[in-house]
């Protein structure tokens, strides 16, 4: 396998546990907070339909409906909140594993039918709308999609298992925690440091016309030292000979 079929299976194992992730969180998200409530309520209000309360009755008579079938429509809910808890567990504890890519298919096919049946039935029973229809079946196929990717990386790699190695990113990160931090210098030494770097970037950006001069400056004090020591030295000599002559 080269490089870009590795980024290629790479890619799909990113984007097929991100759809199995987001969908099982949401879909088990929905489940307890919209399905679940659902159930409960119309399982609640066929309840107190049936012992007499009057406000609950004068709602059944309104909408044209009877206990036994606001009863039926509450299991029916409660069942398929049952159903999507079970896939979205199932979703999330399968968004690694590209070995049970066929089972997670087999749940999102389930869960679609499901979905699609019941929103069928609350159409026709003029529980809810159409449109609903739309809303229920996209979270499935969300996780079918997720699903087929790792199909897909499963068919081009039989022997992986996992889309993403864990216990490899682990061992990266137990490795970069282990290797020991550079010492932190002191406001002293980064001060030092900063000004000697300000003077050499000053030496090093000066113009060669102004160290011309200096150079000349140096050479022409050194040739005035030396005419200066020779001068001397003539000048110490002479009273040598004028010494001599006094002697004699």
């Amino acid at each position: 396998m080269d490089v870009l079929d590795q980024q290629k299976a790479v890619r799909k194992a990113a984007t097929g546990r991100m759809c199995l992730l987001f969908g099982g969180g949401f879909l088990l998200f929905t489940a307890i907070t919209s399905t679940l409530l659902y159930g409960i309520n119309f399982l609640v209000i066929a309840s107190k339909a049936a012992a007499g309360t009057k406000e609950y009755v004068e709602i059944l008579e309104k909408t044209n409906m009877q206990v036994p079938f606001l009863r039926l429509v509450g299991i029916l809910f409660v069942i398929m909140a049952v159903v999507e808890v079970f896939a979205g567990i199932s979703s999330v504890r399968y968004s690694n594993r590209v070995d049970k890519a066929t089972t997670m298919i087999r749940i999102a096919l389930v869960l679609l039918v499901v979905e699609a049946l019941m929103e069928v039935f609350l159409c026709f029973s003029k529980l809810m709308s159409l449109g609903m229809l739309f809303t229920a079946i996209g979270i499935p196929l969300f996780i079918l999609w997720g699903a087929w990717g790792f199909r897909k990386l499963s068919k081009e790699d039989p022997k992986r298992v996992y889309a993403v190695d864990m216990k490899k990113r682990q061992q990266a990160r137990r490795q970069a925690a282990a290797q020991p931090a550079a010492p932190k210098k002191s406001l002293r030494e980064r001060a030092m440091m900063q000004a000697d770097y300000t003077q050499d970037t000053s030496e090093e950006i000066q113009p060669e016309g102004e160290k011309e001069p200096q150079a000349d400056a140096v050479q022409t004090s050194e040739g005035i030292q030396s005419d200066g020591e020779a001068k001397q030295e003539v000048h110490d000599a002479a009273e040598a000979d004028k010494t001599k002559q006094g002697e004699e």
